[in-house]
């Protein structure tokens, strides 16, 4: 009565489409297959996928109440070092993460944002005002003058480092080009079947 039951019958169909799709990857090229022509071409023509927006690293101290923010803002302007910038955040932030096991100049560290409104930079971390505030900042080590508040936080923003936009080269590009490729070829085998 094996044959019956549900469970052997859903594995019975797993087993047999692994096999189909295995099947059907069989001669599928390799990245290294995919004609150099074929991959130059796709890069031509997604030549703005390959453009890279000014980045910019930021750090963040954040806080609950409003005066205090404002009060941490001076002190964190007048803290130019990194090290200085990191005790303080250690000391006053509510950021779960700022009290990790980090060195202490890269307390606060909210990671690489691109500018707002460029999805392929969005940073989960960072809240749509923050990576605005980022780009607001003139000078890498800079202190946003007033916090910014979203929802019931408020953050004190400081720029990290800026990182300058970047076209890149088909030397650059070529490996993912052709991983994405081969890759295409194989979804379309596995349509097929």
């Amino acid at each position: 009565g094996l044959d019956k039951d549900p469970v052997t019958a859903a594995e019975i169909r797993a087993i047999l489409r692994d096999a189909m799709l295995a099947d059907a990857r069989k001669g599928a090229p390799s990245p290294a297959d995919i004609p150099e022509a074929d991959v130059r071409a796709y890069f031509d023509t997604h030549k703005a996928d390959y453009h890279d927006p000014e980045r910019r690293r930021l750090s963040c101290l954040v806080l609950k109440d409003d005066a205090q923010a404002k009060a941490i803002v001076a002190q964190a302007v007048a803290a130019t070092s990194p090290a200085a910038w990191g005790e303080l955040v250690k000391t006053k932030s509510i950021d779960a993460q700022a009290r990790a096991n980090v060195p202490v100049d890269l307390a606060g560290d909210f990671g690489i944002v691109s500018p707002p409104g460029d999805t392929r930079g969005e940073n989960v971390r960072v809240p749509e005002e923050v990576r605005a505030a980022a780009f607001a900042i003139a000078k890498v080590g800079d202190v946003k003058p007033e916090p910014v508040k979203v929802g019931s936080k408020l953050y004190v923003v400081r720029l990290t480092q800026k990182l300058e936009p970047h076209d890149r080269t088909f030397a650059e590009a070529e490996r993912v080009i052709r991983v994405k490729l081969a890759q295409d070829k194989i979804r379309e085998r596995e349509e097929a079947v």
